[in-house]
């Protein structure tokens, strides 16, 4: 459980690693007290074949969502930070380091803090149906055959008040501490999320799948029932037929095929983005 707020609340990366015990995510950390984005300076040790190096920052400047949107944060509030990582899928496989990322925040929120949360595909992870975290991966990669790199960017509200939120998304966004009442230590919460990226990481990397897939399954709040998504301009509806760890979301439309959709190319509507 993380520990309530009673001192002033930095991250540093001797704390960070201090019990860390993580063997791939988190063996190399850096904190910067303001950046434009985590997910850039991680992309530069990427370049040296770091994996495993774990940027964090205090604040950003440009910090990204899925499809170009911005991340809103408040300085010394969340957990920002992104981790370089080559687990020897090619680029077309990313959604499964989505996945990684979403069931590791709700694992975090669960043993850290006690809080259930659900995950609402492709990336945010909602608790009491209200956005605390997104998940941003990247790569550079073309080829989509190729083993590549990737960067998996986390943003947590850990810390942030309502009034800290812009008030068009005080009724769609939570924090931490909002949600408890009180204000905890992001160290203990990032050493818990750096864990529990390790052990799935892990399992990725040898392929073993099962157990992420199936507690992704059963967090994502899209496994039953309709949605209408938007691709590239086109508006396609159809009842949930299956999530698929590598290929995303399969729709049976209305006219009764199923259609697969990846979860970087499309938008659920009407849902309200944030």
């Amino acid at each position: 459980m993380a520990e309530y707020l009673n001192k002033p609340d930095r991250l540093h990366p001797d704390e960070l690693l201090n019990r860390l015990g993580t063997k791939i995510i988190g063996r190399e950390i850096h904190v910067f007290r303001e950046t434009a984005s985590t997910n850039d300076i991680a992309w530069q040790f990427a370049s040296e074949t770091r994996e495993g190096v774990t940027i964090f920052a205090e604040a950003q400047t440009l910090g990204r969502g899925r499809r170009g949107r911005t991340w809103i944060d408040s300085d010394g509030k969340c957990i920002l930070m992104s981790t370089v990582v080559m687990p020897g899928l090619p680029a077309r496989e990313f959604n499964v380091l989505t996945v990684l990322g979403a069931v590791a925040v709700c694992q975090t929120l669960q043993v850290s803090c006690g809080l259930q949360s659900t995950i609402k595909w492709p990336n945010d992870v909602l608790v009491g149906g209200k956005k605390i975290c997104g998940i941003l991966v990247e790569t550079r990669q073309d080829d989509n055959k190729t083993p590549g790199t990737f960067v998996i960017g986390i943003g947590l509200n850990v810390n942030l008040t309502a009034e800290q939120l812009p008030e068009i998304l005080r009724d769609h966004a939570t924090s931490i501490s909002m949600e408890l009442g009180k204000a905890v230590h992001r160290t203990e919460v990032a050493r818990e999320l750096m864990r529990n990226l390790d052990a799935h990481y892990r399992d990725v990397r040898t392929g073993d799948l099962t157990a992420l897939e199936q507690k992704w399954k059963k967090l994502c709040l899209t496994g039953s029932g309709f949605l209408t998504l938007e691709q590239s301009g086109k508006i396609y509806r159809g009842r949930v037929h299956d999530l698929d760890l590598r290929d995303g979301l399969i729709l049976q439309l209305d006219s009764g095929v199923l259609k697969s959709f990846r979860g970087e190319h499309v938008s659920v509507v009407p849902d309200i983005e944030i």
